[in-house]
């Protein structure tokens, strides 16, 4: 059966590898066959219903099922609604069952929505809450997992429909199965949030203190971002940096440590350093080795020193007197306290290396000779 399956998912997946089309009322005879003898499963839902679904008799079934709709919608192109009634009734009857089939049934919408929306956008949107059925956690999850965990694009209409639905708001508070879950859907707010389609969720994460949530969030937005800092690149950061130092600034939680630490990564986006950003920078620079971060500060320094020698100092004195004192790269860190000697903040770099002498660590010996003379 699985075989049978397969072969019919091959024959219609690309219109390039394609059976002739006249062979199509046959192929979708043999598949509701196979729909209807379907074979009886107890499924272990620990992680991926994707991965099972993928390899399941039942399962490559459904993607063939899937793929024919899809091969004779694309035949359709013409018409509003691509699919035919009878595989639409199928799929509609399906939304009301709650079997151990169904974990297959919406795993397979989840994963297909974008491509139902192409079949029949109005099927969807009316029956976009029976696909994520809110109520139903056990099926919930198998369908959000499904679009989310697979879905590489960040689709706006469905993105809306997600928060107006309150699907994201669910998403954010609930324990997945799979950590991946919840960072995909962390990941699209971040997109939303860039694109200023969704200006509020982003804020909702950082007021819930969830650490996880968080570090997700500063950890996409550093990995994005830090491709092409434009200016509006910088304005948002900084929004989500003051919006992170208001809700954590307070807090020396082991959990606002390791938010504080992991923010190292945004440095990178700073261009000059003033009195208005110095504290955020403090804190970070103060907790920065709780997730082994110093590597990002000192990486940053070397450039920012040019412009901000004096915060420079103080932010590398922040480290230091924490009992923080890095010492990779070296060369990068020779060029910062030598910068800040030529630039004329030499009682911060002199209390630097004085520092690092009473820690028994002497490299900076040699520049601070030669200034210090």
């Amino acid at each position: 059966k699985g075989q049978i399956a397969s072969l019919i998912e091959y024959g219609t997946k690309s219109d390039e590898n394609a059976f002739d089309k006249k062979y199509l009322p046959q192929a979708k005879e043999v598949l509701f066959l196979l729909l209807k003898h379907k074979e009886e499963e107890q499924i272990e839902y620990d992680r991926d219903m994707n991965t099972y679904v993928l390899n399941s008799i039942n399962g490559k079934a459904l993607h063939a099922l899937i793929n024919y709709a899809l091969r004779y919608g694309r035949l359709n192109s013409s018409h509003s609604v691509k699919w035919e009634d009878d595989v639409k009734e199928f799929f509609t009857k399906q939304l009301d069952e709650n079997t151990e089939y169904s974990k297959s049934i919406f795993t397979i919408l989840g994963d297909y929505l974008v491509n139902l929306k192409f079949l029949d956008k109005e099927w969807v949107d009316s029956n976009f809450n029976r696909i994520f059925p809110i109520e139903n956690d056990d099926l919930w999850e198998i369908a959000i997992s499904g679009y989310f965990l697979y879905s590489s694009t960040v689709y706006t209409d469905i993105y809306e429909q997600f928060k107006q639905y309150r699907h994201i708001d669910k998403a954010l508070k609930y324990q997945f199965r799979s950590d991946r879950t919840k960072q995909k859907v962390i990941q699209h707010i971040c997109i939303m949030y860039n694109s200023s389609k969704d200006n509020e969720t982003i804020f909702e994460i950082i007021e819930s203190k969830d650490q996880e949530s968080i570090l997700e969030l500063i950890r996409f937005m550093w990995q994005v971002d830090r491709k092409n800092i434009t200016g509006e690149a910088r304005t948002k950061i900084f929004s989500l940096w003051q919006k992170i130092y208001e809700v954590f600034g307070e807090d020396d939680s082991n959990a606002a440590q390791a938010v504080f630490s992991t923010l190292s990564k945004w440095f990178v986006f700073i261009d000059t350093i003033d009195d208005e950003i110095l504290p955020y920078l403090k804190l970070t620079a103060k907790y920065t080795e709780k997730n082994h971060n110093s590597y990002f500060i000192v990486e940053e320094f070397e450039r920012l020193v040019q412009n901000s020698p004096k915060y420079v100092g103080e932010l590398y004195l922040e480290m230091l007197t924490n009992d923080i004192f890095p010492s990779y790269k070296q060369e990068q860190i020779e060029n910062t306290i030598e910068s800040l000697y030529k630039l004329g903040a030499n009682e911060n770099a002199k209390m630097i290396c004085n520092l690092y002498r009473k820690k028994g660590i002497y490299f900076l010996n040699v520049i601070s000779k030669r200034y210090e003379l």
